[in-house]
């Protein structure tokens, strides 16, 4: 998800306080969608450092998982729990759920 509009409105869902948001977000792991996680970032007059959204962020999201296109099918391949996110070290804090043993 790249900044703009639709990265304002799910950080809008996120912290509405319904039971529930689902997203879709593009990226070759669970892990590496999380990194980027500083593409969620507003252009438009909202100034927040990095630090603020990904703890907002690890305070809303609490499951990523990864689905895997390969030709002719689609899995889950990874499910991680996310935990919380350190700004000292910037580190979010996961655990794996489930991890597929065949990911090549």
């Amino acid at each position: 998800m790249r900044s703009g509009p639709a990265s304002i409105r799910l950080l809008q869902l996120l912290n509405t306080g319904h039971a529930g948001t689902l997203s879709t977000i593009h990226a070759n792991s669970a892990k590496q969608r999380s990194r980027a996680v500083h593409e969620l970032r507003p252009r438009e007059r909202v100034e927040l450092p990095y630090s603020a959204i990904k703890t907002n962020v690890a305070d809303f999201i609490e499951v990523l998982v990864h689905v895997e296109r390969r030709p002719g099918k689609r899995f889950i391949s990874e499910v991680l729990e996310l935990h919380g996110y350190n700004p000292d070290a910037d580190h979010f804090d996961f655990t794996p759920v489930y991890v597929k043993e065949d990911r090549q």
